[in-house]
């Protein structure tokens, strides 16, 4: 079974400070990404890592609750 969840890759930062949010797909031990349109910003995470802007959280869970249905769609043999 696949886990979904949501990664900030910060060797992949721009310029400006932001950085795209990516959806992390894991089965079988290998990891895919697919990149989203949710921007991230330095101020929207705690000095711990937390994210903590709620609004963007609500669109990351809605993005990781699609992509699920979808893989729980796919037949087992793929």
């Amino acid at each position: 079974m696949a886990t979904v969840s949501y990664v900030i890759l910060p060797h992949l930062e721009k310029q400006d400070g932001t950085n795209f949010i990516r959806v992390r797909i894991t089965h079988n031990r290998q990891s895919k990404y697919i990149k989203t349109n949710i921007l991230a910003e330095k101020e929207d995470f705690t000095r711990s890592g937390n994210f903590k802007n709620q609004g963007k959280i609500d669109l990351i869970d809605a993005e990781i609750k699609e992509i699920r249905s979808i893989l729980s769609g796919l037949p087992r043999s793929l």
